[in-house]
């Protein structure tokens, strides 16, 4: 799909080539840095910044030569797509505009080969690991794990859209001393499982292993004697004997058959790589930095790991010989990037943990754990409040579980869908369709079009508002370029053959607007959703499509109906091509988004 944006980056770039050759010598990358496009912000054109090029690589000033900009300006109002007449320069930019053709020529591209992204050099390629939603075991999912399940899910879709090898990863918190107080505590309550096999299924909800935890914290706090057994069983835990490992097992089956079904409804796969599974590398990982010399002891006798920049070192082993989040998180660091080759590693953790990944990045980075070709980001998120501006949570003071969270955001779209639509006019399969489809895809969007860092109002009733800024007002849109499409009743077939055959004509200036907002998706797609790690730039595209869709399709007729006889008169074809491509644009951004396509009328 045609990127307009890089398209006028590389003519800027042959030209500046042209002026400067010795510039060749440079990376593309850092003349890109000072060479910026930006789309204007009234009117269909395009500021270029080129003059800090030559002061950003020292290039003397020479009396004989114009300023960049003007060269570049002459350089652009020769080109054969850009319109001559709209070039112009001022005191740091240059403006321009391309040819309508070329405008229309994009569009037959992206009808004719698809809504894709330019293939990646092999050089460009990498492999991520995506850390997200990563719960924690014999505990419910909560409506804090739904911001880092979202956000990591579409920030997956969209790299591996992209053409980048990305490994999903859900860092399930299964080990450490919690499971001794859990499996001392179960043992107490339940002596049967002293003796069940492993082929007993543990007959318990993961929500009857939450408030078993519960209780066995308050064991833990108030019983020096269950204190020393709970830490006894972790010994044994992680030691591998035979009971407890066999408890612990079924502890962990239970949870993941829990975080499985809600995964399921929210469309999500992961693959999971707990704690656990680190736990066999930490004392490689110590012995590698103990033979480094790094390693200090502190006051209270705790192993840590001193990082520059930093008050607070990495605690790699407590006084009492038993290991931290910061250890599991710095061996699963060195695993992603030693044992499986990634090259990019993305943790979608809440904000609070800022500090902490800041930490772990820099002394990764500092003690060689971590190549400086290999990119890490901590893409932070804000907290999910109630519309008074609290954190949402049950009426005892607890995180709302992510279960009855999504369960009413169901009822209350089966409700919304039947006032839209009338219960009359619906069938069973539709309508638990279209439940499904608007439930999460509201939930989806409501936080998806927000910068991750900011912290949202949950809100059912601006959830499913039809009249802007929300997943139902896309999919209504949506509706309506389909139900052009049923007035022409032409086949994709005929359309494409269309597309083949003759030219698209832009001439209405809402056509020109569509048509640059669809070819702006993959300049949305890769310079800003991937380059910053945001997907709400693309849910904003969306819903900016939306509206200027609205625009083209209140003044644009695409398909001319007798007024008595409501027979088609005339089909505008390179209308009718440019609503093919928005509808296919906008399934394809929604996609990235996560978010199904209703085909249900609304």
């Amino acid at each position: 799909m045609f990127n307009l944006h890089a398209r006028l980056r590389s003519i800027c770039l042959h030209h500046v080539f042209s002026v400067h050759p010795h510039l060749k010598n440079e990376s593309v990358e850092s003349i890109y840095q000072v060479l910026k496009v930006y789309t204007a912000k009234k009117g269909p054109k395009f500021d270029v910044v080129a003059d800090p090029i030559e002061k950003r690589f020292k290039i003397p000033s020479d009396d004989s030569r114009p300023p960049l900009r003007e060269s570049m300006a002459t350089c652009l109002r020769s080109h054969p797509d850009i319109n001559a007449s709209d070039v112009q320069t001022t005191k740091y930019n240059v403006h321009c505009s391309f040819k309508n053709a070329y405008l229309g020529e994009g569009i037959r591209d992206a009808a004719l080969n698809g809504i894709r992204m330019p293939e990646l050099a092999p050089e460009e390629r990498r492999r991520v690991v995506v850390d997200f939603s990563s719960p924690n075991v014999a505990k419910e999912l909560h409506v804090g794990h739904l911001r880092s399940t979202v956000i990591g899910d579409s920030l997956s879709r969209t790299l591996e859209f992209c053409g980048h090898d990305v490994i999903k990863q859900n860092h399930v918190g299964d080990w450490g001393t919690q499971f001794g107080m859990l499996i001392t505590y179960l043992l107490e309550k339940h002596p049967e499982l002293r003796n069940a096999d492993h082929s007993t299924p543990l007959n318990l909800s993961l929500s009857e292993l939450e408030t078993l935890y519960k209780e066995a914290k308050g064991r833990f706090d108030s019983c020096e004697e269950f204190k020393d057994a709970s830490r006894q069983a972790v010994v044994r835990l992680q030691s591998k004997q035979e009971l407890e490992m066999r408890l612990w097992s079924k502890i962990v089956s239970v949870s993941r058959a829990a975080f499985e079904s809600l995964y399921k409804r929210l469309d999500v796969s992961l693959m999971e790589r707990g704690e656990s599974f680190y736990a066999p590398i930490i004392p490689q990982l110590l012995t590698l930095l103990e033979k480094k010399g790094v390693l200090e002891t502190d006051d209270v006798g705790r192993c840590v790991l001193p990082v520059e920049g930093f008050r607070v070192p990495l605690i790699l082993v407590k006084s009492d010989g038993g290991y931290t989040y910061d250890t599991t998180d710095l061996a699963a660091l060195w695993h992603r990037i030693h044992v499986v080759k990634a090259d990019w590693l993305v943790y979608v953790v809440d904000m609070g943990q800022n500090l902490h990944f800041n930490t772990l990045f820099a002394a990764a980075r500092q003690y060689g754990l971590c190549p400086d070709d290999v990119r890490l980001d901590h893409v932070g998120f804000g907290v999910v409040k109630t519309p008074e501006g609290k954190r949402i949570k049950t009426r005892s003071g607890s995180s709302t579980k992510l279960t009855a969270l999504l369960d009413e955001a169901c009822r209350r779209a089966d409700s919304a869908y039947l006032a839209s639509c009338g219960e009359e006019n619906v069938t069973k399969e539709s309508r638990q369709q279209a439940n499904d489809t608007l439930a999460y895809a509201c939930v989806r969007f409501a936080d998806l079009r927000l910068q991750p860092v900011s912290s949202y109002v949950f809100d059912f009733n601006s959830m499913l508002d039809r009249n802007g800024g929300t997943a139902v007002f896309v999919m209504y849109s949506l509706a309506r370029v389909r139900s052009i499409h049923s007035k022409h009743n032409l086949s994709e077939e005929e359309i494409l053959a269309a597309a083949e055959k003759e030219p698209i004509v832009l001439e209405h200036e809402r056509e020109v607007d569509l048509a640059l907002k669809l070819l702006a998706f993959s300049t949305t797609v890769e310079d800003y959703a991937v380059k910053k790690l945001m997907p709400n730039f693309i849910a904003n595209y969306v819903l900016d499509l939306t509206t200027i869709f609205s625009g083209f399709y209140q003044r644009c007729y695409v398909v001319e109906t007798d007024p008595e006889t409501k027979e088609v008169m005339h089909v505008n074809m390179s209308r009718v091509i440019l609503c093919h491509v928005t509808m296919k644009v906008m399934v394809q951004a929604l996609a990235l988004l996560g978010i199904k396509n209703l085909r249900h009328r609304m």
